[in-house]
């Protein structure tokens, strides 16, 4: 008996989860140390690549922490060599950087559900409670029952009695309230 009702605890986890709406939200962040103390001896190629465009590969010499390095970046393009080679210099200064010193990197994710069962969530039965003095009635064909509503404005509460009908398999409607 006790497996029984372990399996059935089991499946109905399962059930539930399979019904969660979920979203993650995701935000990553880079941070780069180290700088560029100086840059000289600059030169640019520029050849022919694929079809009509064009590669730009740039050079030059860097100091970081008193110290000589030597860079290079390239960048693919098809528009002007000046803005192509600038790309590909800007790369060349983060390539040497990333060479040089680590990047930290910080990654956070967050993962919010809602398990609630979707049908539930159409029906507009939700935060009413079945009235226990009146049964239920049939009107223009539609099955139809009483429930009561309490709301809070403020610290006052207030008690309405609603009167609901089925219009769909799970879907209800409010036809009064009073």
């Amino acid at each position: 008996m006790k497996k029984i009702v372990i399996a059935l605890a089991m499946s109905l986890v399962f059930v539930s989860q399979a019904n969660a709406e979920c979203v993650v939200q995701e935000t990553t962040s880079f941070k780069q140390r180290g700088q560029i103390d100086s840059i000289s001896n600059i030169t640019k190629k520029v050849t022919p690549y694929n079809n009509d465009k064009q590669r730009c590969k740039v050079f030059f010499d860097a100091r970081v922490d008193g110290q000589m390095h030597k860079a290079m970046g390239s960048y693919i393009f098809t528009d002007s060599e000046e803005s192509g080679c600038g790309v590909a210099f800007e790369n060349a200064k983060r390539s040497l950087l990333e060479e040089l010193f680590p990047q930290k990197v910080d990654s956070r994710s967050l993962l919010i559900c809602d398990e609630r069962d979707p049908d539930l969530k159409l029906t507009g039965l939700e935060g009413l409670t079945p009235h226990p003095k009146h049964p239920g009635f049939v009107y223009q064909g539609q099955k139809c029952k009483y429930f009561y509503d309490t709301v809070q404005e403020g610290s006052n509460f207030y008690q309405w009695t609603v009167i609901m009908c089925q219009t769909g398999l799970k879907k209800w409607s409010e036809i009064d309230r009073f």
